[in-house]
């Protein structure tokens, strides 16, 4: 399954799901390392090919241990 990303207020987030719902069209998002989720109106965002390459002095890939996508070190470590 090939991770989606969305923007939403300027910031890029993991796109777990868009569809319609009971409270209309409507997106779940989830922070880059999966630690929040949350719902908006599908309206309010753009949806990416990709995520931010860097971020704080890491880039992004596949940490060596856990096997999560998300920003690792130089050593390709993500700190989990």
């Amino acid at each position: 399954m090939t991770t989606k990303y969305a923007e939403y207020k300027g910031r890029t987030y993991i796109l777990a799901w868009q569809g319609e719902t009971t409270y209309g069209e409507r997106a779940k998002l989830m922070f880059l390392d999966r630690s929040k989720e949350f719902w908006v109106a599908a309206n309010l965002i753009t949806e990416k090919a990709e995520p931010p390459q860097k971020r704080f002095g890491k880039t992004w890939g596949r940490c060596w241990e856990c096997g999560r996508e998300t920003y690792v070190d130089s050593d390709g470590y993500c700190g989990c």
